[in-house]
This record gives structure tokens, sequence and C-alpha cells, in this order.
């Protein structure tokens, strides 16, 4: 549930801020992808995989496991790992990736209690 509410708002703000991606064509000049055509705030793989490991942080923690810190790790990790890719792939600006993850700790945290 946390999923689909995260990735419903996500598309919502890409409709309602309508944010250009950066230059990304100096990159890969041959690409066949038809990013114009996307908006970049803010990241749906950010959002995505930071909620994936962030429901699993809040569950073991919740339960006490002895695994929880392996999990916020993960979290922490997970989220560091995709937010340099997609900004190194200049298919998103800081702002993006540090916005969905925001935006996952909020929705995710109200959702979750």
């Amino acid at each position: 549930l946390n999923v689909h509410i995260l990735q419903l708002v996500v598309d919502i703000l890409k409709d309602v801020c309508r944010t250009p991606r950066p230059n990304w064509r100096w990159r890969f000049p041959h690409s066949i992808h038809k990013l114009e055509r996307c908006y970049s705030f803010p990241s749906g793989h950010t959002a995505f995989v930071s909620s994936v490991f962030y429901i699993l942080a809040l569950q073991q923690s919740e339960a006490n496991s002895k695994f929880a810190p392996l999990c916020w790790c993960l979290f922490v990790l997970g989220s560091v790992v995709v937010c340099i890719s997609r900004c190194t792939l200049c298919l998103h600006w800081v702002s993006d990736v540090l916005a969905s993850i925001v935006l996952n700790i909020v929705i995710c945290t109200t959702v979750f209690f």
C-alpha cells in the first residue's frame, strides 16, 4: 500500500511541477529514449527503492529484530547508491532525488503508523 500511494504522489507531482530533466543528450547522443516527454521531479526510481528498504527497516525495528540495524544500513546505502546513479546518468537533479527520499519517509511513516 505504501509503495502504491508513493507512486501515485510521485506521478501527480511530476505532472504538476513539470521540471525538465538535466541536459542528458551530451552523455547519450545516440540515445533512443524519449526523455523529453518525462519530467524530472521527483525521482520515481529513488522513491521506490528507498521505500522498499525504509518499510523493511520500519518493520524490523517494530519487531525488535536483531536485523533492524542492518536494514537501516541497507536503507541508507540503497538510497545513496540510487541517488548517485540517477544523478550520474544526468536523469535527475540532486533536488529530485533528495525530495524523493523525504517524500518517501513522510508517506511511508504516515501510512505505516
